[in-house]
């Protein structure tokens, strides 16, 4: 499926409770110049890409993994990673609908996510007990300037897609560094 950028065009995700299909209602905003993807989908899809471009994406991380140098915050803090995480609270009336919604509009922007030139994976994160709903985007901190500058797309479409979303409040964005945290074996041979 193919993700269409449409003007002044805003989808809105019904979710149908009886037949747990996925609709799409979409309508004009006025003159806002609202960006925004159709969403197309149905409640047991799953982001699929082709092989072709499975390949590509994998090329691209393993690339960017090879290239890492580390970063010093502090004596013995370093990154190699920049994220940005997208977050908000869902609702769980309805059903989960805001979240299963919120869950959609994710999935249509998510192949643009791993197209962020040094793209390193995208994490999504949701609690069921204090309705948190992440999405934690990690990219190489010799590239994050570049995504930062541009204004980290496509984030301004996913908060105008969570905005209209019902049930859906607190949407925050935040910049951190990230570092996967590895343990060395204890060699018994060595001395201290």
């Amino acid at each position: 499926m193919k993700i269409v950028n449409l003007n002044a065009i805003l989808s809105l995700v019904l979710v149908s409770l009886s037949s747990l299909e996925v609709m799409v209602n979409s309508f004009v905003i006025g003159s806002n110049n609202i960006s925004n993807r159709a969403i197309f989908a149905s409640s047991t899809s799953r982001t699929k890409l082709g092989p072709e471009k499975t390949r590509m994406i994998h090329s691209q991380l393993s690339a960017s993994e090879s290239e890492e140098v580390e970063k010093e915050i502090a004596e013995g803090v370093t990154y190699d990673t920049i994220a940005r995480e997208w977050r908000c609270k869902w609702s769980p009336d309805g059903d989960k609908v805001s979240l299963v919604s919120t869950q959609i509009a994710l999935e249509s922007i998510l192949e643009e996510l791993y197209e962020v030139p040094g793209c390193k994976r995208v994490d999504r994160i949701v609690c069921g007990s204090c309705l948190d709903f992440k999405v934690v985007t990690s990219v190489s901190e010799d590239k994050f300037g570049a995504w930062e500058k541009a204004g980290f797309p496509p984030e301004k479409d996913f908060i105008d897609m969570l905005n209209v979303i019902g049930g859906v409040s607190e949407i925050e964005t935040q910049t951190y560094t990230i570092m996967q945290m590895e343990v060395t074996p204890f060699d018994e041979d060595e001395d201290f």
